[in-house]
């Protein structure tokens, strides 16, 4: 499931001239903002008491599908994956050509239509639509913790963040639980509690933010090198040093 939005490249402004879009802030919020859709996604399909868990590459899937019936519904993959293999074809960029150059044209269906056929070709294969080991929602990670986990897995990469940054993590880390929104309000939280600290901007005028953890490290080793810098020099123990031989 996914959804397409259009977006006008260009359009009138207020003045009347025609101006186009700044399309670097949709490139540099790609990550966020794919992570908010596949929550607000998540969230609402555990409202209607689908079980969820984890999938590939930081996206969730829906609990208790039968791994044949994923299998028989992946036939463009498949179909993808061995002209890659049989052209030695490894990059992106390579197996993203071969999907434009064997994209069949589309066909116009009827949702009926096309789900009469999905029953069909599951039928045919003895796999039956039901989902097993579904649960309703159930409780949320606590706001706190939630925070300081997802603040901590992008220090132990890097000692900074941005926003951003932030929203995906909490995004990822909370699939069904919280909706866009309330991971929205929780980045707020975060930052009105002192629990991700804000140390500035960069040079696009982006605030800056790391956790108390993290800026007290910065700080002992900021301190560590002032003290090593009044040294002068270090004395060797004599009882230490060897003897010529």
């Amino acid at each position: 499931l996914h959804s397409h939005i259009v977006i006008p490249n260009f359009c009138v402004r207020p003045d009347g001239t025609v101006g186009t879009i700044e399309s670097k802030a949709f490139y540099d919020h790609k990550l966020a903002a794919g992570a908010l859709y596949q929550a607000d996604l998540a969230y609402r399909m555990r409202e209607l008491g689908y079980g969820i868990e984890d999938g590939p590459r930081g996206t969730f899937k829906v609990a208790g599908v039968d791994k044949k019936l994923e299998e028989l519904f992946s036939k463009r993959d498949k179909q993808i994956d061995k002209l890659a293999r049989e052209r030695e074809i490894r990059t992106y960029a390579g197996t993203r050509g071969i999907v434009l150059a064997t994209r069949p044209p589309k066909e116009h269906t009827t949702l009926e239509e096309r789900q009469a056929t999905w029953r069909s070709e599951a039928k045919e294969a003895a796999l039956t639509f039901g989902v097993e080991g579904t649960k309703a929602v159930g409780e949320k990670a606590h706001p706190k913790e939630l925070i300081q986990e997802s603040a901590k897995k992008l220090t132990d990469q890097n000692s900074i963040f941005k926003e951003r940054d932030l929203i995906r993590e909490l995004a990822r880390a909370s699939y069904g639980q919280y909706s866009a929104q309330e991971i929205r309000n929780l980045v707020k939280v975060s930052q009105k509690t002192g629990l991700v600290q804000r140390l500035g901007q960069d040079k696009t005028r982006q605030p800056i933010y790391s956790t108390r953890e993290m800026v007290q490290i910065e700080r002992d080793m900021l301190g560590s090198v002032r003290e090593l810098a009044q040294k002068k020099g270090y004395g060797v123990d004599a009882s230490k040093v060897m003897a010529d031989f």
